[in-house]
């Protein structure tokens, strides 16, 4: 039911509004930090090299989240504050 009433444009918009971050934590590992920084959805284009990229270069949430499945390190997603036009 709660589906209905957030599409994923608004989660993003509001993960954007507030500067959301995301961890995921996995234990004795290093820590990788992954900046977003496109407001459009693309997916990773090599999940699980370490590197948050889209095809075209650019970081999307998206493309972080994808990243951060894959082990071995901590992953931590940052995503700015700001609005979307």
């Amino acid at each position: 039911m709660w589906s209905r009433f957030v599409t994923r444009a608004r989660l993003l918009r509001a993960l954007i509004a507030f500067g959301a971050i995301l961890a995921v934590h996995r234990s004795d590992a290093a820590t990788t930090t992954l900046l977003v920084d496109s407001q459009l959805d693309g997916a990773d284009a090599a999940p699980g090299d370490g590197t948050c990229a889209t095809t075209g270069g650019s970081c999307t949430l998206r493309a972080a989240i994808q990243e951060a499945g894959f082990p071995p390190n901590d992953v931590l997603v940052l995503v700015p504050g700001g609005s979307i036009a």
